[in-house]
């Protein structure tokens, strides 16, 4: 709690409404490539508690949609009838047809995840639970985004992540390893910035 006090990012995401200091990493991303847009439709995964969720409201509008996934409730969801808020865990082996029954359209914008797992503070144990996540939002990007669309994915740092950075590759124009000024010095996180999606298949 004294470290939270002490955290300017935590300090200014409470000055400015928000809901978590996760806040400035999505608008450091967003800063650099302007990933969304009025109107955007967008499927955040993990999007509890709202960190994220209040700034794409912000850059999408009143003519956008959010798409809200979280296996835990959202504090915001009934203030914005912009958000359609879908409960479930992301691991159960029908997520996709889940959010199949809840996506109006066939196909959205940009698709954003700063999933984590639980920690438990053994490294191998919580690297391999969020590579199992992070192979549930490819998935989700070859079933839901469009082509031409966008991508930003959370990743530690591990023998997969270049495999993963590499396979993003072959399906966008563009992919950008960034690490936003936000995140912990001492945390593995980074995130995966794809742009230019091409429509085909991510996962073999």
């Amino acid at each position: 709690m004294l470290e939270r006090k002490k955290d300017v990012f935590f300090r200014r995401a409470k000055e400015l409404g928000y809901e978590s200091r996760a806040v400035f990493k999505l608008k450091y991303i967003n800063s650099m490539f302007n990933i969304l847009k009025n109107g955007s439709a967008v499927i955040e995964l993990g999007c509890s508690p709202g960190g994220w969720s209040l700034y794409i409201l912000e850059k999408i509008g009143k003519s956008g949609k959010l798409y809200a996934v979280d296996k835990v409730p959202l504090p915001i969801k009934h203030s914005y009838p912009q958000i359609e808020f879908i409960q479930v865990d992301i691991l159960q082996s029908n997520f996709l047809d889940i959010l199949s029954t809840k996506i109006s359209s066939n196909l959205v914008d940009v698709i954003l995840s700063d999933l984590a797992p639980n920690m438990t503070g053994k490294y191998e144990l919580d690297y391999y639970r969020q590579i199992a996540l992070v192979k549930v939002v490819l998935a989700t990007i070859e079933k839901f985004l469009k082509p031409g669309g966008s991508a930003v994915v959370k990743i530690f740092e591990g023998p997969e992540s270049q495999n993963f950075k590499k396979l993003l590759l072959s399906k966008f124009k563009f992919v950008h390893s960034i690490k936003p000024p936000a995140s912990r010095k001492h945390s593995s996180e980074f995130y995966l910035v794809g742009l230019g999606y091409s429509g085909k298949t991510l996962l073999t």
